[in-house]
């Protein structure tokens, strides 16, 4: 830590956000090392978790996750998410800036959903050591390389700074729904804590379809009539179409859990048909 300090010891703390995403839950001590860290190198920063309950080791459900969460902070906000099945192996870590944020990843995917929607995107891989803890655990990146270098970024370090620009980075392919005359085809893309079945279907692919109102649902062995506005739109225990607060169509029951009632996973297709 000392020779943090030095680095900064004539600079200013700010207030700047540095928010957290990982997978590591809250029975340990991870998540309270890498705020310690955080702290102890910029003790303004105000540390905001977006979730830290993640299923272990799933890349895709914290891409969605930070997909539909990041957007609403302020500008200048630091994410910073650790979802790292491959820690201690040579995968990169990097640094991708966009118009008004910062995040810090693995290079496992995890922004594939940012890289989707953000344009002229400038990603970094993290190498400059000068911005790590002295001693770097090969099990726990989060506390060692992730934390400080956040740290470091809300200080006014430059993003130049802490390594290279890339263009060898993983970005994987989002997929899209197929749209035909009188149909659209998509996908479960996330189920949430409270069951509801998210796909990623968004109200874009249906504006070209002008009788909504007729329109049939098939998810699995189940056919749902109709996009409703709200979850009371049927009866306790039934199923209902909705669009999401991310604009994705949502299957879900209301006042129950429609990943365990409908046996519906992540992947599972959805189509929609109007007649």
């Amino acid at each position: 830590m000392l020779k943090m300090e030095i680095t900064h010891q004539k600079r200013r703390y700010t207030n700047r956000v540095i928010t957290l995403l990982t997978d590591f839950g809250y029975r340990d001590g991870f998540v309270g090392s890498m705020k310690g860290v955080i702290l102890g190198i910029n003790p303004g920063a105000q540390i905001v978790d977006i979730s830290h309950e993640v299923q272990p080791q799933n890349i895709d459900e914290a891409g969605f996750i930070l997909f539909s969460t990041y957007n609403h902070f302020p500008e200048g906000t630091i994410h910073v998410a650790v979802v790292d099945p491959g820690v201690g192996s040579p995968r990169k870590i990097i640094a991708v800036k966009t118009r008004n944020y910062i995040f810090l990843s693995p290079d496992n995917g995890l922004l594939k959903y940012i890289f989707f929607r953000e344009k002229n995107c400038r990603v970094f891989e993290v190498t400059n050591r000068i911005f790590f803890l002295n001693r770097v655990s090969s099990t726990f990146h989060g506390r060692d390389i992730f934390a400080p270098v956040s740290a470091h970024l809300s200080l006014g370090t430059n993003i130049n700074e802490i390594g290279k620009k890339t263009r060898n980075f993983i970005k994987p392919e989002i997929e899209k729904p197929s749209v035909e005359e009188n149909r659209i085809s998509g996908a479960i893309i996330h189920i949430d804590h409270f069951g509801n079945l998210i796909t990623n279907i968004s109200t874009n692919e249906l504006r070209n379809f002008k009788r909504k109102n007729n329109t049939i649902i098939n998810a699995g062995n189940i056919r749902i009539d109709g996009i409703k506005r709200s979850y009371s739109s049927v009866e306790e225990n039934k199923p209902v179409a909705l669009f999401s607060s991310s604009n994705l169509l949502e299957i879900s029951i209301n006042q129950g859990n429609a990943h365990k009632n409908l046996k519906l996973e992540v992947g599972d297709k959805i189509e929609l048909t109007f007649e």
